[in-house]
């Protein structure tokens, strides 16, 4: 199956015609002396937000090892981690640069993050880990299991000065990300662009209030997995946690290779 991965430039404008049909105006910035910009400011009378977009496509390395072996009539098998991963970490770095560096007063600073091609789905689950070091814990002995927020190292706390949330879509879906730690959080609540994601969002104290979620406490060294495992289990008063990796595994053949052999 051919995945079509769009270009920035088309998915910018499928996003600026949404915004626009939801009653928000959508303004480019332009880039002044070749530097770097955000993309764009979106408005309404209440709130101003600085935009800026990035895509996760495919690995160019992964797909051309994928072609290799289907070409040669092979299986070919991927498998990837759910966890948060340096790439997106640096992809995410990048557009804050971008919207810390554009000299145009807005509210709030927001990352749209979309995971493209044959693993997007799978990508999306990595760009929310990456956002906020969240693990799967599975509590023993017992059934229960919930994500822990903040376990691993996180960006929303790297860049929790400069960025309020960000939106991670895949396919036609997207899910809005807000950065708790952000000191302007409980504003953005309130604000109309918020409302525009409804129920479709992530926000770790509202998760965890409704008991759906952990997370993690501040206070430990993130990277010592032990000892932070150790430290959720007493905050939430369990008796022992484990964390799980929901890694992907795909295998992959050419069907008209098998129906020729």
């Amino acid at each position: 199956m051919v995945t079509q991965i769009p270009t920035e430039k088309e998915f910018r404008k499928q996003l600026s015609y949404w915004f626009t049909s939801n009653g928000f105006r959508v303004e480019d910035i332009s880039e002044d002396d070749n530097e770097e910009r955000a993309d764009k400011l979106i408005y309404d009378q209440s709130v101003r937000v600085l935009f800026e977009l990035k895509i996760k496509g495919e690995d160019k390395d992964e797909v051309a090892e994928r072609e290799s072996v289907l070409n040669t009539r092979g299986i070919h098998r991927h498998a990837e981690s759910s966890l948060r991963r340096n790439r997106m970490s640096a992809l995410i770095a990048k557009g804050v640069s971008q919207l810390i560096h554009t000299p145009v007063a807005a509210d709030f600073n927001i990352l749209w993050l979309h995971a493209a091609g044959r693993y997007g789905d799978h990508h999306q689950m990595r760009f929310i880990a990456t956002l906020y070091g969240r693990r799967w814990l599975i509590q023993v002995p017992g059934s229960d299991h919930r994500y822990c927020y903040y376990f691993d190292n996180s960006d929303f706390f790297r860049h929790r000065a400069a960025l309020t949330a960000a939106i991670v879509s895949w396919g036609d879906e997207c899910q809005l990300c807000i950065n708790d730690l952000h000191p302007g959080a409980e504003k953005f609540r309130q604000s109309s662009f918020r409302a525009l994601f409804r129920d479709g969002s992530i926000d770790p104290p509202e998760l965890e209030a409704r008991g759906d979620a952990f997370v993690a406490p501040a206070n430990v060294i993130r990277g010592d997995e032990a000892a932070m495992l150790k430290a959720v289990a007493e905050k939430y008063n369990v008796a022992r946690l484990l964390d799980f990796d929901p890694t992907m595994h795909i295998a992959e053949a050419r069907i008209e290779d098998w129906q020729q052999s």
